[in-house]
């Protein structure tokens, strides 16, 4: 029996006509949808048996039946053969577009790490296009180029095996002068001293010859300065007699039309190909674009000189929120990186380079950038990643409520509320900032003003931070007066009279402080002569060097007293989050205007862990105010003095946040918030503070010492994803609203 063919709607019809023509046990050979229909190929078993029977015997019968049979089992093989070729052709489209998925959904995730991480396009398509394992993570295989691919010395500190001279180069401020002390003081507890020669070409920047002539002392080693005219040629015969020389160059930016000159200055003899080995210093937290260019030019001039630049060492490590820029560049420009740097001890904070270690500090922190980029792309909903996988999979997307929150924005949100409950007011105002300018509504923040008022009068008051009657630097805005409490910290709103206006050099500060039963002002600037008659309370006020002042009979500068002051008193604080000491000096002085007798003060801030002078500040007070209240309250005022930068910066970056053209009155006092409660949390030297401190520190994702601007930048994050969660409740609740209407 042929094989034959059957057409039905669906699958119980053409099988219900094969029955009813082969019987219950026909061989069903092949079924298809077509456009008739369901077609099933089928042959009766008793054909099949003969079928198989005569292609292992042949049967000696008549030539027309034996013609026939194997006329239809040929056409039957040709036809399974077509469905077979049919069927592999059906699969390939499948199997290519499952691969085609996995590629595009594992090179969407690649894109986002390497974007989040800071890689260049350039070495991202290069990590794509080694890709083998479709089913590896982005995490994974940006690790593994990452390792495989940062070039390091065969041996270990090959930079100490070699006799001969380094000088480590690189733009201004890179650390040149505190690497030096590191590799020197690594260098001496290997070998020794008497074999090293440090030498410095730095001429220009105040200190740094003595500096590194401090770390010489200390290690038992030569030193020597070259001048700006002179050539390392001059040095040869001192040269020749050790067995390592260690320059610390001049810091000069790649831009310098001087770095042709000073680069030249390190070849050993005129025209000769140079013995010097140049080590450039890349830092960490610069952006990729920077370091090229820093690399690309010093390379450049290097060339001119007769030098090459393909050794490295990374500074600043501690101070990088990602290693994605400074790693990039060095595979990008295929430079070997011999040690990283990472603070400021010497020789504790240097360590040989380990590629294994720098991709897994560098996936970490791309892995909080992606988290948190995951966030607003999600808060924002122009294409979240789930959705978008979906849809290329025809799959429901997640939704948006199921998703975890990384780095626990809610946690720390929880947290802050518990601290300060007046927070919420700060977050409604970011809201309603955000939502204006989204909308292009007009803002009316007059509300948020009478609550901040109302809050502002439970406080208990102590003192009155009175900023400069001039706007802060840079800026149109005036910084607004600001409470202070008992414990000496600024308040939690400024004080104002009209909502809209943040500037206080109208106000009477003698009437403000007896409305909010102040008992005493901290002045940024020394307030007019009829102001001053008025306060019956201790005020100290900020003065530049040169207010004039008379001491001993004399007009003079405020500087010039300085020699016959009293002794220093030295007083221990936290200033700008370091532990620093300050002493303080006192004159007596009259005002030449006035002939009002004046306290005239010298403060001298230095940092307690380093060698650094950070403030040198005069004030006035009036005659008569007790030592120990003047000297506690010139303590407040260098606590609080950072809250006119911190609000600039605050004002600049919410600015750019909503794409506003000015700075607003309701930017400045928004700004002036947070700054103000970052400066609070810097402060509070309480368990809690110093959680809040923690938190906010890893949730901006920076690293280094806990400063505010830091601090500022985790508090921007975390208030632009809460308001913007706000705004996105509040859009569905009216959405929902209005379906319930409709």
């Amino acid at each position: 029996m042929s094989v034959m063919r059957f057409i039905g709607i669906n699958k119980r019809d053409v099988m219900r006509q094969v029955r009813a023509k082969l019987g219950p046990d026909a061989m069903i050979l092949s079924s298809r949808q077509t456009e008739e229909g369901i077609e099933v190929m089928a042959m009766a078993d008793e054909a099949s048996q003969a079928s198989q029977d005569s292609t292992t015997m042949p049967v000696a019968s008549d030539a027309g039946a034996s013609n026939s049979e194997a006329g239809d089992f040929a056409r039957l093989a040709q036809r399974l053969l077509q469905e077979v070729e049919q069927m592999r052709s059906m699969l390939k489209p499948e199997q290519s577009g499952a691969i085609t998925t996995v590629r595009a959904d594992m090179r969407h995730d690649l894109l986002r790490w390497a974007q989040a991480g800071g890689l260049s396009g350039r070495l991202t398509k290069k990590a794509l296009d080694n890709v083998s394992d479709l089913t590896r993570s982005a995490s994974s295989i940006l690790h593994d180029y990452v390792q495989s691919h940062l070039r390091t010395p065969e041996m270990p500190v090959e930079l100490f095996a070699e006799h001969g001279v380094i000088a480590l180069v690189g733009p201004t401020g890179v650390g040149k002068t505190t690497t030096t002390a590191k590799l020197a003081a690594h260098y001496v507890m290997q070998f020794g001293p008497e074999g090293l020669l440090l030498l410095t070409t730095d001429s220009y920047r105040v200190g740094a010859q003595e500096q590194l002539k401090i770390y010489a002392e200390l290690l038992g080693v030569e030193m020597v300065a070259l001048g700006e005219d002179d050539k390392l040629e001059q040095l040869a015969p001192k040269l020749s007699q050790k067995r390592l020389v260690l320059i610390d160059t001049v810091g000069m930016s790649q831009r310098d039309q001087r770095l042709t000159q000073r680069i030249a200055q390190l070849q050993a003899k005129a025209g000769a190909p140079s013995a010097t080995r140049l080590v450039l210093l890349l830092n960490a937290s610069s952006q990729r674009e920077t370091l090229y260019e820093v690399v690309e030019r010093f390379r450049a001039v290097a060339s001119e000189s007769g030098h090459e630049i393909n050794d490295c060492i990374v500074t600043k490590k501690d101070e990088a929120a990602s290693l994605g820029a400074v790693l990039d560049t060095i595979i990008q420009h295929d430079l070997c990186v011999h040690f990283v740097s990472y603070g400021q001890r010497v020789p504790e904070d240097l360590e040989l380079a380990d590629p294994a270690e720098l991709a897994k500090y560098f996936v970490q922190a791309t892995a909080r950038i992606v988290a948190e980029n995951d966030i607003f792309e999600e808060l924002w909903g122009g294409s979240s990643i789930a959705t978008s996988v979906a849809a290329s999979t025809s799959q429901p997307a997640v939704s948006s409520n199921t998703r975890v929150n990384p780095r626990g924005l809610q946690q720390l949100r929880q947290r802050v509320h518990q601290y300060t409950p007046w927070f919420q007011l700060l977050e409604f105002t970011q809201a309603a900032v955000l939502k204006s300018a989204q909308t292009g509504v007009g803002l009316d923040l007059t509300p948020i003003h009478a609550q901040a008022r109302e809050l502002l009068d439970t406080q208990n008051v102590a003192g009155i931070s009175w900023p400069k009657s001039t706007p802060v630097a840079s800026c149109k805005w005036h910084l607004p007066p600001m409470p202070i409490n008992n414990h000496g910290y600024l308040g939690y709103f400024p004080i104002v009279n009209d909502p809209h206006q943040t500037q206080g050099e109208s106000l009477d500060m003698a009437a403000v402080a007896k409305d909010l039963h102040a008992s005493y002002h901290i002045c940024a600037a020394l307030p007019e002569p009829a102001q001053r008659a008025a306060l019956n309370a201790p005020w100290v006020a900020v003065i530049n060097r040169n207010h004039r002042v008379i001491h001993a009979g004399k007009a003079q500068a405020a500087l010039r007293v300085n020699a016959s002051m009293t002794p220093p008193q030295e007083h221990r604080l936290v200033y700008r989050g370091e532990a620093v000491r300050c002493q303080l000096q006192r004159a007596d002085v009259v005002l030449p205007d006035t002939e009002e007798p004046m306290d005239l003060w010298f403060g001298l801030v230095e940092a307690s862990e380093r060698k650094a002078t950070l403030v040198r500040r005069h004030w006035l007070s009036p005659k008569g105010q007790t030592r120990e209240l003047t000297e506690q309250l010139l303590l407040e005022q260098l606590a609080i003095d950072e809250l006119a930068s911190l609000s600039r910066q605050a004002v600049r970056a919410l600015q750019t946040m909503v794409g506003a053209d000015a700075q607003t009155p309701d930017l400045v006092y928004l700004g002036v918030l947070i700054a103000n409660f970052v400066i609070r949390v810097q402060q509070d030297p309480t368990e809690n503070g110093t959680q809040i401190r923690h938190q906010l520190f890893d949730y901006s994702g920076r690293r280094g010492r806990h400063d505010t601007t830091k601090l500022l930048s985790g508090v921007l994050q975390m208030l632009e994803a809460s308001a913007t969660l706000a705004i996105l409740r509040h859009d569905d609740a009216a959405q929902a609203n209005a379906g319930v209407m409709a």
